[in-house]
C-alpha cells in the first residue's frame, strides 16, 4: 500500500479474521487514503487447536484466555466472564458461560473463564474428546488500528476482537472512521491513543465488553451522529488522563453496570445536542 491508494475489502458475506494495522502508509490533506469495507465483517473468532489445550481432568479441558478488558480484569468482585458479549461458541453454536467451577460442571458445553487464573475451561459435552469439537472463541485482535496520517475507514464492521474494534495509536492527524460498527468485542468499541486527532461520524458501538469508547494520553477525538448502547463495563463513553473530546448529536444509552459518562483526571469532554 502506498500514500493516498484506496483499499476495497470485498464483502464476500463470509467474516475476514482480524486483526490489521495500518502503521507507514498513509495520505495527504488533499488525498487521503482510504479503506473501504463494502460492509464486510472483520472478526476475532476462530478456532482453537487441539494442541492449544490441556486435560484439567476428566471432561475439563483449559487454554489460555486474557482478553483485552481493562477494568473487568481487575475488578476483584468478578472473578468470571460477565457472559455479554456472548463470545464462547462450540461447534457453530453459542455455547453456556458458567459463573464457577461448580456450575462448569453440571453443565456440559460449558466454557468458565477462571480470571485468577487467566484461563478458559470447557466442560467437553458428553461421551466426546477434542477431536469431536469445534471450538471457537476471540483470538485475533483489533479490526482495523491505524498508526499513521490522513485515512479514512469507512463501511466496516469489527466483531469479537479480544482487544477493542478500531483504534488508532502513535501521533496521527486526521483519521476518519465513517459508518462503522464495533459489537461483541472483548475491549472497547473505539479507542484512541496517544496525540492522535479522530473523527468518528455515524458510527455504532454495541454489547462491548468495555466502553463504547475509551480515549487516552493527549488524544483529540470528535464524535458525530454516533451511538453507544448497552456496553458492559466501563462506561457508554470512557475518557483519561489528558485526552480531550467533542461529541455532537450522539446517544448514550443502556451501558451497564457502571457510568453512561466516566472523565477522569484532567481530560475534557463537551456533549453537544447528546442523549
Amino acid at each position: 500500500v502506498n500514500t493516498s491508494d484506496r483499499i476495497e475489502i470485498a464483502n464476500t458475506g463470509k467474516p475476514y479474521k482480524g486483526g490489521n494495522t495500518l502503521g507507514k502508509a498513509g495520505g495527504t490533506a488533499e488525498k487521503p487514503l482510504i479503506i473501504n469495507g463494502n460492509g464486510a465483517l472483520i472478526s476475532g473468532l476462530d478456532q482453537v487447536p487441539k494442541e492449544k489445550w490441556t486435560t484439567l481432568k476428566k471432561g475439563i479441558v483449559a487454554t489460555a484466555f486474557w482478553p483485552m478488558s481493562n477494568f473487568l480484569k481487575s475488578y476483584e468482585p468478578i472473578q468470571y466472564w460477565i457472559g455479554s458479549p456472548q463470545i464462547w461458541w462450540l461447534n457453530g453454536k453459542p455455547a453456556p458461560n458458567c459463573t464457577n467451577e461448580e456450575e462448569l460442571n453440571r453443565t456440559s458445553g460449558g466454557f468458565y473463564w477462571n480470571k485468577p487464573a487467566r484461563q478458559l475451561w470447557l466442560h467437553l459435552p458428553e461421551g466426546k474428546t477434542l477431536d469431536d469439537v469445534i471450538i471457537q472463541i476471540p483470538v485475533h485482535s483489533t479490526a482495523i488500528c491505524i498508526n499513521t496520517d490522513f485515512v479514512t475507514v469507512k463501511n466496516l464492521r469489527a466483531m469479537f476482537s479480544w482487544n477493542d474494534g478500531f483504534d488508532t495509536h502513535g501521533s496521527g492527524k486526521n483519521i476518519v472512521f465513517q459508518h462503522c460498527i464495533a459489537t461483541d468485542n472483548c475491549g472497547q468499541g473505539f479507542s484512541v491513543h496517544d496525540t492522535n486527532v479522530a473523527l468518528y461520524e455515524d458510527c455504532l458501538a454495541e454489547r462491548n465488553a468495555s466502553s463504547g469508547s475509551c480515549d487516552v494520553n493527549e488524544c483529540h477525538s470528535f464524535y458525530r451522529r454516533c451511538v453507544f448502547v448497552n456496553n458492559t463495563f466501563e462506561a457508554g463513553v470512557y475518557a483519561n488522563e489528558n485526552s480531550q473530546h467533542t461529541f455532537e448529536d450522539c446517544l448514550i444509552a443502556g451501558n451497564l453496570p457502571f457510568e453512561q459518562v466516566w472523565q477522569r483526571h484532567s481530560c475534557r469532554m463537551n456533549f453537544i445536542n447528546c442523549i
